[in-house]
């Protein structure tokens, strides 16, 4: 077995994958290529010619309500005995009122709904990007979106009784005083709408009477993320792909444009990027100036609007030579210019200082499985065979027992596991989304700034932008779906996600690091044949998710948990509720086995490629099951049933999960550690493996001695927690700790406001244990004896008051210090810190 200390030196060291190095002796500083260089991340030493904003892009669209209605309509409500919202012009607005009336059915989202609609003539959204409305929202409106083509009479179906033909996007609103400026993409997670568009209305929804005054709604075209300057970075998707495509991460220069690099060409160089154009046809070239001639070794007029042309620069007759690299961009018609599109260009090499023998570093792949529980995994003694292909898979690795999540829900848990840092820390949920501070740096960050190619594939979004997990990726996708949030699509997600990875991987060399997030185990459940069926007949499974489907919205806002809202729902309906978790579980099982299989197709293909001994691969989960706000079939199928309110985060159902690394050669196999650790701890371990420099500040710990067989390593507690911040600034969620024997779960909330229902909350996620009711007889404090009670279902805490009172204490002091470390990151931007904070936090450990 290798030792820690030797294997650090067989991993790659900072040094070999550093970037760039400025060459001394010259007039202006030369770069030396080392194993690659992301050109867009090195646009502050090139020579810039041209590069203006092309005058004449288009105006944005917008509709004033100042003087009138200027043509806009009452939207029609044709959901069953619904009525259309009210509409009047206000001094300066045009106002529309939800009231009882307006109520759409509860299949729908019981709620109050309303909007406002306009006729529009020759209108293409594949012009526009963006819609923005200033409103001011007065009463509980939770949303408001976009929608095309009003739909004359309603049908029978749920679908076909929503207002417009197609729903685009739309975004959470923030009941206020005074007019907010809300802004949101055209088109939705599905990709782009086809069709002609008729109409264009505003659709918002309440949970009770509320009124909205609209000051104004604009189009803002799709030019206008390229105006800010003549050249720019930016994430930029195909607009070939109506579905699926990946954003690139996408270095724009407007016509005409020359881009112009002093570089120091290492052996086998070459010049790896896609091409692209807006607007207009763009002739773009790549130049070398070797100091004697130019010689042009792309050129290509690219039209506007297509597919991606991949291609690859030969460089290496320059190798040892300081040259001159040009990226030329210019309008194919002098009358109409454009944005000509270098997407990923990245040059790499080999690096002459490093011995032909030195040692590569490692293509990394951490796969997540969105919603798996370790206890549904036969790789984890459940009694079904559902992880076959990753038994053999992981017999090459070690795989922890005892791994756990730190939330409940993708959101929190990922952007917490990309960042080694608690949901508390970095600040919790804001609006129901999750920004990381931008002086917080991911994993992907880590990797790209060590020259890796990076590239994220998931199918959920609360992996990916929502919480600006984007930054530093070269290819990225985080949506699946292609209008309905809950298309089967969704259940063969890893088979789109490998696909398009391979694509990536046929285009640009290693090194790379790739972040999978797969959505084949999230409910609802749709297991492809030949699974389905294996357990439930296919008819059955489909049946329970459409059953799901028709139940899952709105949140009995008087419900103690989602469980208890469930249970209601069930019984509404006359389901008995034993069989459908059963089923449930069933449909579940196959579905784990479909992603299994495709695991091992994937580990197959890396292997017979010839890239296995050179692929670290990580896998592991956001949570358990299920996901988010779905039916808790495990809990369903307790006999008897807990009280609604019983507990925590740390529960087995909930947060446990497969933690499994891989690296042939590097880590010894077949080993199993019986110990708990968390996905925080994931991404010091990997910077470590990869032989990349230390994060600033982790509160996971490297598991590397782990790994190692290293008998010094010991675990430490594990903690949990969740929090929302709501628009009033309430603070409502917990902070639990795993130690040993016991669970403790703290809620922490900021005043009985965090929990009224009368502001809209409801037992959410990253909203507590419970958050719709305040139980004034159930201690802040919960105690849990998790070795006789794993799930976390029957508290102790009346049996252990002194614990409970210490316990209390400690997690207080825990929430404190994580507000401390938050403060280093407040509003994104870095805090100025007294000496005082900064020795705290170097006494706990976060700080040099």
């Amino acid at each position: 077995m290798t030792s820690r200390r030797n294997f650090r030196s067989l991993a790659l060291g900072a040094s070999f994958v550093a970037g760039l190095s400025a060459c001394s002796g010259a007039e202006s500083p030369r770069q030396v290529v080392a194993t690659a260089i992301h050109l867009e991340d090195q646009l502050d030493t090139a020579t810039i010619e041209g590069g203006a904003v092309s005058e004449g892009l288009a105006p944005e669209l917008r509709w004033s309500f100042e003087e009138g209605s200027a043509g806009w309509l009452a939207l029609p409500n044709h959901f069953a005995g619904g009525a259309a919202a009210g509409v009047e012009e206000r001094d300066g607005s045009l106002a529309v009122l939800l009231t009882e009336s307006t109520r759409a059915p509860e299949e729908s989202g019981e709620q109050l709904f309303g909007g406002i609609y306009v006729d529009v003539s020759d209108f293409d959204l594949d012009d526009w990007s963006q819609v923005e409305v200033e409103l001011r929202a007065t009463g509980p409106v939770e949303w408001v979106g976009v929608g095309y083509n009003v739909r004359e009479t309603g049908g029978d179906t749920l679908d076909e009784q929503w207002p417009t033909v197609f729903y685009g996007a739309g975004t959470d609103v923030q009941p206020a005083d005074d007019v907010r400026v809300y802004r949101f993409p055209v088109s939705g997670e599905g990709g782009r709408i086809r069709g002609s568009i008729r109409e264009v209305a505003i659709l918002f929804g309440s949970q009770a009477p509320a009124t909205v005054e609209f000051s104004s709604v604009s189009f803002l075209p799709a030019s206008a993320v390229y105006s800010e300057a003549g050249v720019g970075v930016r994430p930029v998707a195909s607009a070939a792909h109506e579905d699926f495509g990946p954003t690139r991460r996408t270095l724009y220069t407007h016509t005409p444009t020359r881009l112009a690099y002093d570089l120091a060409l290492p052996d086998s160089a070459r010049l790896d990027l896609a091409l692209g154009a807006f607007g207009a046809a763009t002739r773009m070239r790549v130049e070398v100036d070797d100091g004697g001639t130019v010689k042009t070794l792309l050129d290509e007029t690219v039209a506007p609007a297509g597919p991606w042309l991949q291609r690859s620069v030969d460089l290496a007759r320059w190798a040892g030579r300081d040259v001159t690299l040009s990226l030329v961009a210019d309008a194919a018609d002098a009358s109409a210019p454009g944005v000509a599109f270098w997407a990923s260009p990245t040059l790499s090499g080999l690096a002459e200082q490093d011995p032909a023998d030195a040692p590569q570093p490692p293509n990394v792949i951490f796969y997540v499985i969105d919603g798996a529980s370790a206890g549904y995994m036969s790789l984890y003694g459940y009694d079904r065979p559902t992880t076959p292909n990753l038994e053999r898979i992981a017999a090459e690795g070690v795989v922890f027992e005892q791994a756990h999540s730190n939330a409940t829900w993708t959101m929190p848990s990922t952007a917490s596991f990309m960042t080694s840092l608690h949901h508390s820390v970095l600040g919790g949920l804001v609006n129901d989304t999750n920004p990381i501070p931008p002086n917080v740096k991911t994993m992907a960050e880590h990797f790209h700034d060590a020259s890796f190619h990076t590239g994220v594939f998931t199918f959920n979004p609360n992996a990916g932008a929502r919480s600006g997990l984007d930054r530093a990726v070269d290819v990225f996708r985080d949506f699946g779906h292609r209008g309905s949030p809950f298309d089967p699509i969704e259940a063969i997600s890893s088979e789109i996600l490998h696909a398009q990875y391979w694509d990536w991987r046929e285009a640009y060399p290693g090194p790379y690091w790739v972040h999978f997030q797969t959505t084949d185990v999230h409910p609802p459940h749709h297991p492809p044949a030949p699974f389905a069926g294996r357990l439930i007949p296919a008819t059955e499974s489909e049946a329970i998710a459409s059953q799901i489907l028709g139940m899952r919205f709105p949140f009995n806002h008087t419900s103690a948990s989602v469980h208890e809202h469930w249970q209601g729902q069930l019984a509404s309906k006359g389901i008995d509720p034993l069989p459908f978790y059963r089923a449930m579980q069933d449909a579940h099982d196959e579905a784990m086995m479909y992603q299994d299989q495709r695991l091992g197709e994937l580990v197959a293909e890396l292997k017979s490629r010839g890239e296995w001994e050179n692929t670290l691969l990580i896998i592991g989960s956001d949570h358990g099951h299920p996901a988010a706000s779905y039916p808790r079939f495990g809990r369903g199928q307790l006999d008897p049933q807990p009280p609604a309110w019983e507990g925590a985060l740390l529960g087995e159902f909930e947060s446990h999960v497969p933690l499994i690394f891989i690296w042939s050669g590097h880590i010894e196999g077949g080993r199993r550690v019986d110990a708990p650790v968390s996905m925080i701890d994931v991404l010091p371990t990997v910077l470590e493996l990869a032989g990349l420099p230390e994060a600033l500040i982790a509160q996971g710990r490297s598991l590397v001695p782990a790994l190692m067989g290293d008998d010094s390593w010991t675990p430490e507690p594990v903690v949990f927690d969740e929090f929302r911040i709501d628009g009033d600034g309430s603070v409502v969620g917990n902070l639990e700790v795993l130690d040993g024997r016991w669970g403790e779960s703290l809620e922490i909330r900021s005043g009985d406001s965090a929990t009224s229902p009368a502001l809209g909350r409801h037992p959410a996620p990253a909203g507590g244990r419970w958050a719709a009711q305040d139980f004034a007889d159930v201690p802040r404090l919960l105690l849990y004896d998790v070795e006789a009670d794993p799930l976390a279902i029957r508290n102790v805490s009346a049996q252990h008051p002194e614990h409970v009172a210490d316990a209390r204490q400690r997690l207080w002091r825990l929430w404190e210090e994580h507000q401390l470390l938050a403060a280093r990151f407040e509003a994104g931007e870095e805090a100025e810190m007294s000496d005082e904070q900064l020795e705290a936090l170097r006494a706990l450990g976060y700080s040099e």
